[in-house]
């Protein structure tokens, strides 16, 4: 009651709801008056999750839960979403990010029998790993697709995980025929196990990959939230007048050359992605010498293409807020003003806050999900 009594407050602009209660109940610093005053759909979106929580846990500030809430987010979630009660709010937008995120982060387990020795049924389960910064990001996804959250606090992440075969309809329903990468094969997989399991409905049609270019779709932007970074870096000449002034911005996407599943090749849709965005594709050897292909690119003229696409197709995950901050500095370096001093030390106190630097977040673009 004490979280309510705070929420309902604050959504109707009472003055004395401040940024210190905010952060007592356990919220963003975001949440607070301006953001919700203007903002009210939002607000209302985060309400509902927090009553659907029964006030039991808020969104946090770095994506953390609240001591003593780890067992309850272990528990069986809310009831699956169906595709026909979301309606406009899931559409193909939607469908090509949780594909491209899935194929980033994502799982499938399909069982080998349907029942265990003591009579239970086994479904499939297919799962997203997230950060747990993302947290918030993990809760508005489980509002659209259903499933249950679980804690991995040792890998500092949470998994969101769909078992039930209406919700495995749902997601199979929402990614099929946008799906680029090998893990296309485990996703047919689903396909099939679901057709085999679910009598006496039209069978699903199991597709190949998807071939449209890399930036026509939403694809991409999901698999930069799952395994894509944004960095900035700035050098000086040093005292002796020696190497030179210059600013950096760089996007770097990372995915092991072979997956380990179907043990096929990533190499034709990253070289796509490469391509798409005007950079040659590289490799690095790294975690114990396994390889992994790497996409980097780092010249403005040619991020200007990546910012066109993700101010199509934006991010969702936390990974948006150091985007914000990385375009903000190649505008700079477009415009020449990192080759003044007062430039460069604006970029030097934008990349102060990004990454593992970053202690604000602010979640108030979880709205635009809700209309993806």
């Amino acid at each position: 009651m004490e979280l309510l009594n705070w929420f309902v407050p604050l959504m109707i602009g009472a003055p004395d709801y401040t940024k210190y209660n905010a952060k007592r109940a356990g919220l963003c610093p975001a949440f607070f008056l301006p953001w919700a005053a203007s903002r009210p759909r939002a607000s209302i979106f985060l309400f509902n999750i927090l009553v659907s929580r029964g006030g039991r846990h808020v969104l946090p500030v770095r994506g953390e839960p609240a001591p003593g809430e780890l067992n309850f987010f272990e528990a069986k979630g809310p009831e699956v979403v169906n595709l026909g009660t979301v309606g406009p709010k899931v559409n193909k937008k939607f469908g090509a990010y949780l594909a491209g995120l899935w194929e980033g982060d994502g799982s499938i387990w399909i069982p080998k029998t349907t029942h265990a020795p003591s009579g239970k049924r086994y479904t499939p389960h297919f799962s997203i790993t997230f950060h747990d910064k993302d947290y918030s990001l993990v809760l508005a996804l489980q509002k659209l697709i259903g499933g249950t959250i679980r804690n991995k606090s040792d890998n500092h992440a949470y998994v969101l995980t769909i078992s039930s075969l209406n919700g495995l309809q749902n997601v199979i329903y929402l990614m099929n025929s946008y799906l680029r990468t090998p893990k296309v094969h485990q996703f047919n997989k689903l396909i099939e196990w679901v057709n085999a399991n679910n009598f006496g409905t039209e069978p699903i049609v199991c597709n190949d990959v998807d071939t449209s270019p890399i930036i026509s779709n939403a694809w991409l932007s999901g698999f930069i939230d799952a395994d894509g970074s944004f960095d900035v870096k700035v050098r000086e000449k040093s005292s002796d007048g020696k190497g030179k002034n210059r600013a950096e911005a760089r996007l770097r996407i990372e995915q092991r050359i072979i997956d380990p599943s179907t043990e096929l090749s990533y190499y034709s849709v990253i070289k796509s992605i490469a391509s798409s965005l005007g950079v040659e594709l590289n490799t690095s050897l790294h975690n114990e010498g396994i390889e992994y292909y790497i996409v980097s690119v780092t010249s403005p003229a040619k991020l200007k293409t990546l910012i066109n696409y993700l101010d199509t197709y934006p991010l969702f995950s936390s990974k948006l807020l150091n985007y914000l901050d990385f375009k903000s500095c190649v505008n700079l370096m477009l415009s020449r003003e990192h080759l003044t001093k007062q430039g460069r030390d604006n970029i030097k106190t934008i990349k102060a806050g990004m990454n593992r630097k970053r202690t604000y977040y602010t979640w108030d673009h979880l709205e635009k999900l809700l209309e993806y």
